[in-house]
């Protein structure tokens, strides 16, 4: 094998060599003056006679103002040089035929002639790169860009920096004739450019040096073997133009699949002209063989290679590009002013900034704030009402760009530093997932912060294009974040995260109820008749998980592990679609699990019909790999894939991509796309409403694609005791649908008490979903517990659906006004350090505070402690009745029947009045109100009419959204609501007496048919204690209904005594203890005496802290 030193051409003999170097573009060093630089099949022995060739063919034109110019190809681009480089110097016909020739020896001459035409001499070569070789022959390329006679070339940078770099230089903008014409001009330099470098395909030559560009260092003698050993070969054409232009050094990077060459060609703007190669005839061994093998193998995709397939449905409501007067732009850098409390800040090496909208910010545009600008030749100081920016106009640094915040969150003042220290006081975000977790994680920072800002870097953040797909960001060193301002009003800048970043959907009213869900092979009948067994139990459910085994996993013609799967198991589901429709009839909704990394192998049932929509090649079982950042994948794995198995039963996705944030493309998070994709598809489905996925958390701006998916638990009480504050503090980045797997999904051992606690949580969570692996031990079946844990998981999974009217209506809500279902307690009190300190306390919507026990109990009680604090205002247990003085820290101590969930006066809580729902949460037939008396209230329950059940729907034609509002007037002590067709009782919470004046009036009219009784708190039967009026079916759907207990009602006080004494008995303490406190308790001394009585007994916290708590949680004496 012999190569030409100078090309890097390879030959299999030397007379081969000898005859490339006779025949092809001289490689001596006086070549630019024997060869014709654009006719590259013309040389010359004298220069003479090339001077006479370029004047005598009307090819070339030559610009006699600027020497650099001396040839172009048409009249229309010397008419632009001119437009361009010599405003009012005129070029007429003559010239535009023929110019005359101002010979170039070298290019030293070349760049000398340069710099006097253009007026002066640059300080830095206009030509560098390959070009200072005397020896190296200009390319169309470096004709191309080097007429323009103002713009530094540097021939040693790729073809797609310097026309992006020429782009900024003429400033030409997108749509403008300019630049439409000078990029037909580069893309015809790019297709002249590969003659110089590649010969024809009759050429061994050139087939040879194709084989060394991509890595072949022992080619092939012929051509035909050559063919054989390119076939199928992917590779970026610009790249082989850019390794010809380095002097063949090295090879071009191959791809192994024609995506993957998709992708890369997108992102690094490397496109090559296609279509105007394949109008024209070629023989060039490039054009010829790779362009050919690409549209045969692709069925003639190759015409639409970059296009969106049908991805611009996906479009998304946003408002990205700020108002102008918003903005404070220097050479590299911009600051934009989006609301008085939030400054976006921008860094760019290059002076261009980013306006598409990102994954966490997709609206910039609001009304221009009040602000002002201080501004000097080395600094800019920007004021707003909430801080004051002071940046010295360099890179942005700690000590040059300095924020200062105008609030009083701290004593000493904040203030933020780029690249400073990390605020210490920011109070978390969540995570991408729990996997392996046991105990606390990490879950980064949020919006929130007791310093009163928070910075949010965007900087490597996705992008969305605005035609429905998505984008990475450009290169280099740039920096794109977000301060927020706010102070205390968290709130408030949780409005401002919405606003920015897009509201939280509605979840629909079915994901509220209780899910299904276990790691286990199940066949059909198996299912059905665990299905069965809930029903029997009384046991309503509303989702129906189907893990992975729904699909074919160890089959012998599985060709992966088996995790991603798109065929139904026939052994198992022998039918699926009269699977799906059994699970449907029942009244749940069916999700199916889908690990997709594997893509889309040729045993699966869908293979073709993918293939087909792809236009991809089947010939030889080639899998469809899983590449989400090709839209044409996308477009088919949405559109074909998945929606023929959504049309055989699935509702909605379990996405579970476990393979980390890393595509072809960086930048581009696979989670993000399935999650951004899919949950945009199955809004498309449901007609804009009602969309749902199930997946893990992106980052900021996910709370766009509910519900997410935590990962798999351990199960340990370790894990149990971070779950509430994990889910608390995905609030502080507007997280607010997290699903955990209830019990624990793997390790841990058998502990029915765990499982208890962990359901009790999860029924007081945004989604109550059991989950287990396939251990044979694992099951979270009810029934499958001890006895006094079992009765209670069925009550607490009960009450979750008795709940769903409550939850429905904070969800509701929360999608309107930014508050979501679970809030951590500084949300409402950010002045209280105590908010700040128990973490595993939250508000459940807008009338519970509720802190889950996620500790063992007591021996010797049988009672679980938690410290709790009650919030301003007396409060009452609505498991017990207890009611608590406000503004106060108290331990708590619980049954395994119950755990702490306070209600304030005033609070009006609906529930489904049937105490065993059905699956489904459909609107309820009735609902039992608990009110808590004391202060004004008032709650409007929302209802979507399509949530109707089958029977009720056939009585209504409504369409709109119902709103049923329950008033509380305390001054009267009357309760009024509308009957809506409903049946009611209304329990009032801690109310121990009858009023002798209680009265129901309906439509006027005084009721006697009513029910009125009182009752005691008793744990093993889940009563507080209440006084409940339950009213008789109703004459008509819209009846005004007005309860009367009579002026100012009060909240009673219990028999303390009573209590203590169960207490007492049940405890497993020396008597003697018992007697001790017994005197105590029951004596008539004032309450500070017993407390110190009490105190002198030394006795342990768990044992004396229950009769504290009940002694001392309501001041008043009865």
């Amino acid at each position: 094998m012999t190569d030409c030193e100078v090309c890097g051409r390879g030959f299999g003999t030397s007379d081969r060599l000898k005859q490339h170097v006779t025949d092809s573009i001289p490689h001596s060093p006086d070549h630019l003056t024997l060869c014709c630089l654009r006719c590259t099949s013309k040389s010359f022995t004298t220069k003479l006679a090339r001077q006479q060739h370029l004047l005598g063919s009307p090819k070339h034109r030559v610009c006699k103002l600027c020497p650099e110019h001396w040839d172009f190809e048409t009249k229309k681009q010397l008419k632009h040089h001119f437009k361009i480089e010599h405003p009012g110097q005129s070029v007429g016909n003559a010239q535009l035929e023929a110019n005359g020739l101002i010979e170039v020896t070298d290019f030293r001459t070349l760049r000398d002639a340069t710099n006097e035409a253009t007026r002066g001499t640059p300080s830095e070569p206009q030509v560098q790169g390959h070009l200072e070789s005397e020896s190296a022959p200009a390319t169309p390329l470096d004709r191309f860009f080097l007429s323009y006679a103002t713009f530094r070339y540097d021939a040693s940078l790729p073809p797609t920096a310097s026309f992006e770099a020429l782009i900024r230089h003429c400033r030409w903008k997108r749509g403008t004739d300019e630049l439409r014409d000078a990029r037909a001009e580069y893309q015809r330099a790019l297709r002249q450019e590969v003659d110089v470098w590649f010969g024809r395909e009759d050429d061994i030559g050139a087939w040879h040096t194709l084989c060394r560009a991509v890595g072949i260092r022992r080619p092939p003698s012929t051509i035909e073997e050559c063919t054989q050993v390119l076939r199928n070969t992917h590779v970026n054409i610009v790249d082989l133009i850019e390794w010809g232009r380095n002097r063949a050094v090295g090879s071009v990077q191959v791809f192994q699949t024609r995506d993957d060459l998709v992708e890369y060609s997108r992102e690094h703007a490397k496109i090559f002209p296609v279509k105007e190669v394949q109008a024209n005839g070629e023989t060039n061994v490039v054009l010829r063989h790779l362009l050919r093998r690409f549209r045969t193998r692709h069925s003639g995709v190759a015409r639409a290679q970059f296009s969106k397939h049908g991805m611009d449905k996906y479009k998304f409501p946003s408002d990205p590009v700020a108002h102008k007067a918003s903005t404070i732009t220097g050479s590299n850098y911009r600051f934009t002013v989006i609301k008085p409390t939030v400054l976006r800040y921008e860094w760019s090496p290059d002076g261009t900034f980013e306006d598409r909208a990102s994954t966490f910010a997709i609206n910039r545009k609001f009304d221009k704030p009040d602000y002002s600008v201080k501004e000097t030749e080395d600094q800019l100081e920007i004021v707003t009402p909430s801080l004051h920016l002071s940046y010295d106009k360099k890179r942005f640094s700690p000590n040059g760009f300095l924020v200062t915040f105008i609030n009083k969150a701290t004593l000493w003042g904040s203030e933020w530093r780029y690249g400073g220290e990390h605020d210490g006081g920011n109070l978390g975000g969540t995570a991408r997932t729990l996997d392996g977790v046991n105990g606390r994680c990490d879950v980064g920072d949020g919006i929130l912060s007791r310093s009163g800002f928070a910075n949010l870097d965007d900087s490597e953040s996705m992008l969305f294009d605005g035609e429905g797909f998505v984008a990475p960001r450009k290169s280099g060193d740039r920096i794109d974040g977000y301060l927020f301002s706010y102070g205390q009003d968290y709130k408030g800048a949780m409005r401002d995260y919405h606003d920015i970043s897009g509201k939280q959907p509605l979840v629909p009213r079915w994901a509220l109820g209780n899910w299904w869900s276990r790691y286990h092979a199940y066949n059909d009948k198996e299912y059905l008749d665990l299905m069965n067994k809930f029903e029997d139990q009384k046991i309503p459910l509303s989702t129906a998980v189907i893990d992975m085994d729904w699909h074919l996993v160890h089959e012998e013609q599985v060709t992966h592990t088996g995790w991603t799967g798109y065929t139904w198991n026939k052994s198992l589901f022998p039918d699926h679609v009269a699977f799906c429709k059994d699970l449907h009839e029942r009244h749940l909704k069916i999700t199916l699990n889908d690990h997709p990394h594997a893509g889309v192998h040729h045993f699966e049932d869908l293979y073709e019909k993918v293939a087909k929509a792809m236009g991809y090649d089947t010939s030889d079982n080639a899998p469809i790999l899983f590449t989400p950042t090709d839209p044409n994948f996308m477009h088919a794995f949405l559109n074909v894939l998945h929606r023929s198995l959504e049309e055989d039963g699935c509702d909605f996705w379990w996405i579970d991509w476990q393979q980390g944030p890393y595509s072809r493309i960086p930048g581009l998070d696979p989670l993000w796309l399935l999650n951004h994709f899919q949950y945009l598809d199955d809004s498309i489905q449901r007609n804009g409403s009602g969309a749902i996925i199930f997946s893990r958390y992106g980052g900021p701006g996910s709370h766009r694609y509910p519900v997410g998916f935590s990962g798999d638990s351990i199960s340990t009480w370790e894990s149990l005791a971070f779950q509430p504050e994990f889910i608390a503090t995905a609030s502080n980045v507007g997280y607010g649908w997290w699903s955990h797997d209830i019990g624990g999904h793997v390790a841990g051992s058998r502990d029915d008490e765990l499982a208890t606690r962990w359901t009790q949580y999860g029924v007081f969570s945004p989604v109550m979903r059991l989950h287990s692996s396939n251990s044979e031990w694992m099951g979270k079946e009810p029934w499958g517990y001890r006895d006094e844990y079992a009765a209670i998981l069925r009550h607490f999974m009960r009450l979750r659906h008795r709940l769903v009217p409550y939850i429905y209506t904070m969800n509701v809500n929360a999608a309107a006004s930014d508050e979501p279902l679970v809030q951590p307690l500084y949300w409402s009190h950010p002045g209280r350090g105590i908010a700040y300190d128990l973490r595993n306390q939250y508000t459940f919507g807008s009338n519970l505070v509720v802190r889950p026990v996620t500790g063992r109990r007591d021996t010797r009680t049988n009672l679980a402690s938690e410290k709790v604090w009650v919030p301003p205002g007396r409060h009452v247990d609505i498991f017990n009745g207890y009611v608590y003085d406000g503004d106060r820290e108290i331990n708590m101590y619980r049954p395994l029947q119950s755990f702490p969930a306070l209600a304030r006066e005033g609070a009006v809580i609906p529930l489904d009045k049937a105490l065993e729902p059905r699956n489904g949460c459909f609107n309820p037939e009735g609902y039992e109100v608990l009110v808590v008396v004391g202060q004004d209230g008032e709650f409007t329950i929302v209802e979507d009419p399509k949530d109707d059940s089958a029977e009720s729907s056939k009585s209504t034609e409504a369409t709109e959204e119902r709103h049923i509002k329950i008033e509380w007037d305390q001054k009267l002590g009357q309760l009024k609501t509308t009957s809506k067709g409903k049946q009611w009782k209304f329990n009032f919470l801690s109310v121990r007496t009858i009023s002798p004046t209680l009265s129901v009036v309906i439509d006027g009219l005084e009721t006697p048919d009513v029910v009125v009784t009182t009752q005691t708190h008793a744990a093993s039967s889940h009563t507080p204690y209440s006084m409940t009026v339950e009213l008789p079916k109703l004459p008509n759907a819209d009846c005004a209904i007005l309860v009367d207990l009579g002026a100012d009602p009060q909240l009673g006080v219990i028999d303390r005594n009573s209590q203590i004494h169960a207490m007492l008995q049940d405890a497993q303490i020396d008597y003697g203890t018992k007697d001790q406190i017994w005197s105590i308790v029951r004596s008539s001394e004032p309450a500070s005496t017993r407390l110190g009585k009490l105190m002198t007994l030394n006795l342990e916290g768990n044992v004396l802290g229950p009769v504290l708590e009940v002694l001392f949680a309501d001041s008043r004496e009865a």
